[in-house]
């Protein structure tokens, strides 16, 4: 929402396929200024004012992650678009070391949604995608997306306690998910094919969201993947 507000005031339009940001070169300028700098300065702040170690850091540091342009991006209802300056995620040449070395020696590392490619160019990268990669390298037994609805939300308006795999590919063919919502679900099927155990979906403007007495407030995501993990939680 930063880097809306900040679209706004320079008079330029958001545009979105699918949740993702279409991100060209003035856009692109905007994400790097709000997302690297002060989003992620005011959460390191943040974290600190509750006594832990944060340390700020983007996906373009050390390989954390590597991407390739999704100029071709293949949309939920079968057309392509250009998304412009939007990175994908190459698992296998990226690099979690960095984020295990500060967690290892107790920082809390604040990831700046941007990547790099293989030539040191920078990119938007989603950051419910990235959330999602980053689980799966790390093996994580665990990843919560933070939205602005109480979880995945049905057509009158509840929270779904529960979703699998064909209910979210039902939800994102038929489209009945918001666009922002439909790559929140992607991602969660990302972390639970990838072997992430425990994947949920949760209010991120309510206090306490993670309590257990916020279950009502949230989804839980389960994923049919061969690879996925069982929860140590």
């Amino acid at each position: 929402r930063a880097v809306d507000t900040e679209m706004t005031k320079l008079g330029l339009r958001k545009r979105t396929v699918d949740g993702l940001r279409v991100t060209d070169a003035p856009t692109l300028d905007i994400v790097l200024e709000v997302l690297a700098g002060r989003v992620n300065t005011r959460l390191v702040a943040a974290i600190g004012a509750t006594g832990g170690r944060g340390v700020g850091v983007t996906g373009a540091d050390a390989d954390v992650v590597i991407v390739r342009a999704a100029r071709r991006y293949r949309t939920t209802n079968g057309t392509f678009a250009d998304l412009g300056f939007v990175g994908v995620p190459k698992s296998k040449m990226s690099s979690p070391r960095l984020l295990i070395d500060l967690v290892n020696n107790g920082y809390v590392p604040i990831i700046a949604s941007i990547g790099t490619d293989e030539k040191g160019r920078l990119y938007n990268v989603n950051a419910d995608t990235l959330s999602a990669d980053i689980a799966v390298r790390l093996k994580a037994d665990q990843l919560t997306i933070a939205g602005t609805t109480r979880g995945v939300l049905d057509d009158e308006g509840n929270t779904i306690p529960v979703i699998d795999d064909c209910q979210m590919a039902a939800l994102i063919r038929h489209r009945h998910a918001t666009a922002g919502m439909v790559a929140k679900l992607i991602a969660c099927q990302t972390a639970g094919r990838g072997g992430v155990g425990r994947v949920s979906i949760v209010d991120g403007r309510r206090r306490g969201a993670l309590d257990r007495d916020a279950k009502s407030a949230m989804t839980l995501v389960t994923a049919t993947g061969k690879n996925q993990r069982p929860s140590q939680r």
